[in-house]
């Protein structure tokens, strides 16, 4: 898909194969257009996201048997919320350009996944600030730092592997 791009010269209407570096010059540029808007039309949500995985959150402490009597998210604040999925769709768009909504179901089924991770991560970091246990730090550590990076990229990763697609 990607790794085949033809031109036809105007002589003599062959095709001609691009060049790796070509390539790969067209496929960062695609992916940052893409994450570029894609960050546009997130960032007015941004707060509300974060808001809603706060408050999510304190749900979840409400089970373990903590309750918050307030739970405060800095609208303002809103630098660690720029979510992990938008790089990832990205790099679908990128990597699938038009056919990209042949797999919205795979990218439904991952931004549920990270949806996931990062309110799992927002309340191993609350429970941490309750009860100053080890593992919760940890936990919010891995969630927050690790799995938010990793996912999205393994996820990309996979994706190519199932279609079998070669990039360059």
């Amino acid at each position: 898909m990607v790794g085949i791009i033809m031109l036809r010269t105007k002589k003599t209407n062959k095709p001609k194969k691009l060049s790796k570096t070509r390539l790969i010059f067209m496929f960062l540029t695609i992916f940052i257009v893409s994450l570029s808007i894609i960050f546009a039309l997130w960032y007015p949500l941004a707060p509300y996201y974060g808001f809603a995985r706060y408050w999510v959150s304190a749900k979840l402490l409400n089970l373990v048997g903590f309750y918050p009597h307030s739970i405060t998210f800095q609208s303002h604040s809103t630098q660690g919320d720029f979510f992990s999925f938008l790089p990832f769709f990205a790099l679908m768009v990128s990597t699938y350009k038009r056919s990209v909504t042949r797999e919205w179901k795979y990218i439904l089924t991952v931004l549920s996944i990270i949806v996931m991770v990062e309110t799992l991560g927002t309340f191993f970091e609350l429970w941490h600030g309750y009860q100053k246990l080890y593992f919760s730090y940890i936990f919010s550590i891995f969630f927050l730092a690790t799995a938010r990076v990793a996912i999205p990229f393994f996820a990309w990763w996979i994706s190519l592997e199932k279609n079998q697609i070669r990039l360059f």
